[in-house]
């Protein structure tokens, strides 16, 4: 297995010179420090079969009226600098790096419409100068009020980048932001795909498997599960989220990353009073995998070996993952385990790497 290629389908870089253009980067935020590669090294181990990594944008500052786009666009600089091997002075990489960066997935202003996200679109061209490939952008939706996946702009934007040959990554919340998003994206899909030739129908990358509810319940019982013996696939939530997402899957341009676990399953890591990453215990490994399994299984069983993919939202995972030194080892050791006990060789490498070579068009 460990010659099996990798391909990390989705991390996020952040340089501390900049952190105070990140959204969501308060003084208090525990990963309110340098995320660049050579943290990223020291999370991986440096594996040898690690082929690279997509950078997804990790939503900077910005604004759509009036517009402000300075801090996606210095966002867009940064990874320029990665994937064309020119580090600046204490941004924590080096030129022999670049071969990691396999794509860039950038913020993108999707609810202004069509004709704004055109103009945007040839600014990106005009500063990657292709010396990184751009197969894709996102917007976070999960952060945003009812409606905005249905707006006729947002609508639209999907629509041109389907024509464009451009996918969009999608991040909806069920866990914290409700289930009604889920309803939403599946009818932002149908709008977007409605009338559209198949192959001009935008793709649609689905991240952390719609981030589901994976709290465990209190008290628990053997390997995670209630004292009463109910299984995750008992709960509602669970149902619900299964319905949705086969709904979702039922659009044939659709695919989703096996991502973003470690944030959903607390409080499954205890951690050290001081609360510092730095002091995150090991987890239970078996035990977090035993849990995790309802939602990966389901998720392998509605879209299929061929449109699932794996990716370890570093340095996110940290938080509930165990710290940079093991969360993505963890993730990596639970998705390792669940795959090789259910998947022959083909479909292993499928989800290691091919799916994620061909939706974002990466030579391997």
């Amino acid at each position: 297995m460990d010659t099996v290629p990798i391909i990390d389908s989705h991390i996020h870089l952040f340089s501390s010179s900049e952190l105070d253009t990140l959204a969501w980067c308060t003084p208090g935020n525990p990963l309110r420090a340098q995320h660049s590669l050579e943290q990223y090294h020291s999370a991986t181990g440096r594996r040898s079969n690690l082929r690279g990594f997509i950078f997804v944008e990790t939503d900077r500052k910005h604004s759509l009226s009036p517009t402000d786009f300075r801090y996606p666009f210095a966002e867009i600089d940064w990874i320029v600098r990665i994937a064309a091997g020119n580090p600046r002075s204490g941004e924590g990489h080096t030129a022999s790096d670049a071969r990691l960066c396999l794509s860039m997935i950038p913020w993108a202003p999707v609810p202004l419409g069509a004709e704004a996200i055109a103009r945007y679109v040839t600014e990106v061209k005009a500063r990657t100068e292709r010396k990184v490939r751009v197969p894709g952008f996102r917007y976070l939706v999960h952060l945003q009020p009812r409606g905005t996946m249905l707006a006729a702009g947002f609508v639209e934007a999907l629509r041109w980048m389907g024509r464009q040959g451009y996918l969009f990554e999608l991040g909806v919340d069920q866990r914290q932001g409700g289930m009604w998003q889920l309803e939403e994206a599946v009818e932002m899909m149908r709008r977007a795909h409605e009338g559209m030739e198949e192959g001009r129908k935008v793709v649609v990358v689905i991240n952390h498997m719609c981030k589901p509810d994976m709290r465990r319940p209190t008290p628990r019982g053997p390997g995670g599960r209630s004292v009463d013996g109910r299984r995750p696939e008992d709960e509602e939530s669970f149902k619900l989220w299964e319905g949705w997402m086969m709904k979702l899957a039922a659009f044939s341009k659709t695919s989703v990353k096996l991502s973003g676990a470690f944030s959903e399953m607390e409080p499954l890591f205890a951690h050290d009073e001081q609360e510092s990453l730095d002091f995150w215990a090991r987890p239970d490994l078996k035990e977090a995998g035993i849990w995790a399994e309802a939602w990966l299984s389901k998720t392998l069983s509605i879209f299929g070996p061929k449109r699932v993919m794996f990716g370890s939202d570093w340095p996110v995972c940290n938080i509930g993952g165990g710290g940079n030194d093991v969360a993505w080892k963890n993730w990596h050791w639970i998705v390792k385990e669940f795959t090789t006990t259910r998947l022959n060789d083909e479909e292993c490498r499928a989800v290691w790497a091919g799916n994620a070579a061909r939706v974002y068009g990466i030579p391997i």
